[in-house]
């Protein structure tokens, strides 16, 4: 490689390994030359240059990939390498591929990705480096892979089908989906609820999370509440039951010496 005016030469040598040890000249126009010397440390330790990072993948997808670089060119007779997935160790198979390129470790999910199998499966790769036939420490990384659910759904938590609840204390329902609802409405017996005194509405939209809060919880607050979002709903019957006030630890006599 030359620069534009042919000042400055440079010979770039990708991923060395010990067979790139040699002396390397450049010659110019036939009339001067320079050499030096390229020596490989062959005693550097291995490390992870770039490992695994939490994925979102659409639902549906196929040939995920998942890479894992490190600082030499792997040799499958100089390493011990594994993945796993949720913690049981994967193998090539008609749903899985495991490869090496170059000082990359890829694994390759062949298989259609399904949200109700893959969601927050966890993946870790695991590398040992063998040297005059011991294995050395162990090296390791990790990431979650999320999938993102073309349909929409309630996510890991919806409401309740039925919930009793004592008086005088404040109710929390919450819903979360898998999307950013732009419209997001609650119901009690099929009237729309508005924040106040009573009712506080709390969205958390980073995590796609949505709460409402029934404050000071009275028996004329039963009833079937229900949480509307772009369409998509789930309902839950709350009974709250009156609690007659009444001591939970009375006083007890003491004596002191």
């Amino acid at each position: 490689m030359s620069s534009l005016d042919g000042r400055k030469h440079r010979l770039i040598v990708r991923n060395v390994d010990q067979n790139d040890e040699a002396i390397y000249t450049c010659m110019v126009n036939d009339l001067i030359k320079s050499s030096s010397v390229l020596s490989v440390n062959k005693d550097v330790p291995l490390r992870i240059v770039r490992g695994l990072f939490d994925m979102h993948v659409p639902e549906h997808s196929h040939g995920v990939q998942l890479v894992v670089e490190l600082n030499k060119i792997l040799h499958s007779q100089n390493y011990l390498m594994r993945w796993f997935v949720n913690k049981q160790e994967v193998t090539e198979s008609e749903e899985y591929t495991i490869g090496i390129e170059n000082n990359k470790a890829v694994l390759s999910i062949l298989r259609e990705i399904l949200f109700t199998l893959d969601n927050n499966s966890r993946v870790e790769f695991k590398i040992q480096e063998l040297r005059a036939g011991v294995h050395h420490v162990e090296l390791e990384s990790g990431c979650t892979l999320t999938v993102e659910s073309t349909q929409r759904r309630f996510f890991s938590k919806k409401l309740d089908n039925f919930i009793q609840w004592d008086s005088g204390v404040h109710l929390d329902l919450e819903a979360r989906v898998n999307f950013e609802p732009s419209s997001i409405q609650w119901f009690k017996n099929h009237t729309l609820l508005s924040p106040g005194q009573k009712f506080a509405l709390i969205n958390d939209l980073k995590n796609r999370s949505f709460l409402l809060r029934i404050n000071d919880c009275t028996a004329k607050d039963s009833g079937i509440y229900t949480i509307d979002l772009d369409g998509l709903n789930c309902s839950c019957q709350v009974k709250v039951v009156d609690t007659p006030l009444k001591f939970v630890q009375k006083l007890q006599d003491t004596f002191f010496d």
